[in-house]
């Protein structure tokens, strides 16, 4: 087995396992085994809290479960909408970085 199919069988069977990391959410109606994480989100942005307006998510999913989005679009995620910040793709993993806006 290769390094890259070890790395790919770990994206299933670890990762993406609902008995491990991986939870379902409604993603654009489609149930969809996926990440989500804002803690990592804030790591990234070094531990820098968003403004009151705003709530930040980061979404990893298998990238062929999503429906390609590129920023500016909206994103259906339980029933809640959030607008798509950054799209990358890594080994077949989308990550998502996510914005929405809160009206008081």
């Amino acid at each position: 087995m290769s390094f890259k199919d070890a790395i790919l069988e770990d994206i299933n069977n670890v990762f993406f396992n609902l008995e491990d990391f991986g939870e379902t959410h409604i993603i654009d109606g489609q149930s969809v085994i996926c990440m989500l994480d804002d803690d990592a989100l804030k790591i990234r942005q070094g531990s820098n809290e968003l403004s009151v307006s705003e709530s930040s998510l980061l979404l990893f999913a298998k990238e062929s479960d999503l429906p390609r989005k590129v920023a500016g679009d909206d994103l259906l995620i339980d029933g809640r909408i959030y607008i798509v910040d950054d799209w990358k793709v890594n080994l077949g993993i989308a990550e998502v970085v996510l914005h929405q806006n809160v009206s008081h």
